[in-house]
């Protein structure tokens, strides 16, 4: 299950991301568990463009780096 929220201001965008999976076992009760630290895609939709306003985690309250992914030749 994924939660997803956005709070747009004109000066900044706070995203809140919350993944739960209900139907796994806690990592510590596995030797190894697999998922851990698996990258998860996730779609926000923003009332505007980003341009040039902070991202922010709502859980932290930090500023978020924004990396672009390199263009394919």
């Amino acid at each position: 299950m994924t939660n997803t929220e956005v709070s747009e201001t004109p000066s900044q965008v706070i995203i809140g991301i919350q993944v739960d999976d209900n139907c796994r076992s806690w990592p510590w009760e596995n030797e190894y568990h697999q998922d851990i630290g698996k990258l998860y895609p996730v779609k926000l939709e923003l009332q505007a463009p980003l341009a040039g306003r902070d991202l922010i985690n709502k859980g932290t309250r930090q500023r978020v780096n924004i990396t672009r992914p390199a263009d394919n030749p």
